[in-house]
């Protein structure tokens, strides 16, 4: 919705940056026109254009890293919250869980799912299918994500507005 100066400003933003990588899930011109070393493929399609956005997100990525690797690439990176991650994730595992990241925030309203319903299907995940829930966003999905918690019967792993 910006001009097409403020466009200019922001690109000239990016490639001063010098990133390494830039990973457009969009597919706009920020990928290609910002200067990154690597970026995602924008000509390959996954197959079928009604898939889960998470296949198609997945499917960008797997263009850069693949799946497989990604593990290994994170571990690589020796950072305390790396590590806490990855021993989270170890105890999740140890107590024979599964780990469910649940983001009830969205910057539209009308795309947000009501917070009782949301806590309430949480908990069934939690309770009927031994899931260890994880409520994830950014500072401004907090507040949703916090709503979500309060509603929940099992307790949830809160880190909106952390990550």
């Amino acid at each position: 919705k910006s001009s097409l100066g403020e466009k200019i400003k922001l690109l000239q933003k990016i490639r001063a940056e010098r990133y390494d990588l830039i990973l457009d899930l969009r597919r706009s011109v920020w990928g290609i026109l910002g200067g990154a070393r690597y970026h995602n493929a924008y000509l390959s399609f996954l197959p079928g254009r009604r898939s889960h956005r998470v296949l198609r997100h997945l499917y960008a990525l797997k263009k850069i890293l693949p799946i497989h690797h990604t593990a290994s690439f994170l571990s690589e990176r020796k950072t305390p919250e790396v590590e806490d991650l990855f021993g989270f994730v170890r105890e999740v595992q140890s107590k024979g869980q599964r780990l469910v990241l649940a983001a009830p925030g969205s910057k539209s309203d009308i795309k947000k799912w009501p917070a009782s319903s949301y806590a309430a299907l949480l908990d069934r995940l939690a309770m009927e299918e031994n899931c260890k829930i994880v409520l994830i966003g950014d500072k401004n999905d907090a507040a949703d994500a916090q709503k979500v918690a309060a509603l929940m019967t099992s307790r949830p792993e809160n880190v909106a507005g952390q990550t």
